[in-house]
C-alpha cells in the first residue's frame, strides 16, 4: 500500500495515516502485498513557459491498508528527473508513521519538486478519490491539465485513471 502526498507552495508537509486525520487521495495494489497510496496537489507555476501546473508528490509504500497497523516499508517522491526512492526510508525522515517532505524550488533544473527532510512540519488533510463527487473525479479526469507549449517532461496528472497506475509503478522502491 502507497500514500501519496503532494505539497504545496513550500509549506513542509509531514504524510500520516487516517488514524491522525491524514487520508489517501487515491490507492491500489502494486505487487508483493504492498498497496501504493497516493495524493496530489496543483502547485503555482513558477515558469513563464512549461506546464501550466506542477503536479508533486510523494508515496508512502506500507504493508497493508490498515490505517491502525501498518508499516511504512519505503517511500517515493517526485524529483526533476524521475523519482527519488528509499526502501527502507531512513529514520531522520519519519515522525512515527508519518513521512517528512518538503516542496522546493530547484535552482540547477529550475523547476519545482519534493525533497525528503528532517525539518518538522504540519499535517495536512486530505480526501480519498472515492470521497469525491462523480463530478469532481469527471472533471479531474477529462480536464486537459497536460496541454502546454513547453511540456518537453511530458508531465500529466497523476490522478487520472490512465495516468495513476503507471505513476505507481514507475515509483515502485523494491
Amino acid at each position: 500500500m502507497a500514500l501519496l502526498v503532494v505539497v504545496s507552495a513550500g509549506v513542509v508537509l509531514k504524510t500520516a495515516n487516517a488514524k491522525v486525520g491524514l487520508s489517501s487521495l487515491r490507492s491500489d495494489n502494486v505487487g508483493q502485498g504492498q498497496v501504493g497510496h497516493h495524493a496530489r496537489a496543483p502547485f503555482p507555476v513558477l515558469r513563464f513557459l512549461g506546464h501550466r501546473h506542477g503536479w508533486e508528490y510523494a508515496i508512502v509504500w506500507l504493508d497493508k491498508p490498515n490505517a491502525d497497523n501498518s508499516t511504512i516499508l519505503g517511500v517515493s517522491v517526485s524529483a526533476a528527473a524521475g523519482w527519488a526512492k528509499e526502501a527502507p526510508p531512513p529514520e531522520k525522515y519519519l515522525d512515527g508513521n508519518s513521512l517528512k517532505v518538503a516542496y522546493y524550488y530547484n535552482h540547477i533544473y529550475g523547476n519545482t519538486a519534493v525533497k525528503y527532510t528532517d525539518e518538522t512540519g504540519e499535517f495536512q488533510d486530505l480526501i480519498t478519490w472515492n470521497q469525491l463527487s462523480d463530478l469532481a473525479r469527471s472533471y479531474l479526469n477529462n480536464t486537459d491539465w497536460d496541454e502546454t507549449p513547453l511540456n518537453a517532461a511530458l508531465l500529466k496528472m497523476p490522478m487520472k485513471d490512465d495516468v495513476f497506475m503507471k505513476k505507481l509503478k514507475s515509483a515502485y522502491p523494491f
